[in-house]
Parts: C-alpha cells; sequence; structure tokens
C-alpha cells in the first residue's frame, strides 16, 4: 500500500510539474521554466 502511495506521489508531482513548465514557458517565454521551478518548489512544500 505504501508503494502505491509513493509511486501516484511521484507522477503527480512529474505530471504538475511538466505541466507547470508548459504554461509557463507558452506565457512568460524562456524565463518560464525558472518560475515554474520556483512556483511548484514551494507548492509541494505547503501541500506535500
Amino acid at each position: 500500500m505504501l508503494i502505491a502511495i509513493l509511486i501516484g506521489n511521484n507522477v503527480a508531482n512529474i505530471a504538475a510539474s511538466a505541466l507547470a513548465t508548459v504554461f509557463a514557458t507558452r506565457h512568460l517565454g524562456s524565463v518560464g521554466p525558472g518560475v515554474a521551478v520556483g512556483v511548484l518548489t514551494l507548492v509541494v512544500l505547503i501541500f506535500a
């Protein structure tokens, strides 16, 4: 059971980072990936 939770958590984090990077790159250009990393770091620290 614990393995399933950990795998699901990793999948969710990877999907969120990919989507945030695509979204930020489309709206902010070349600065987008850096912004996405900063924002997602805060989100993961708050909600995880």
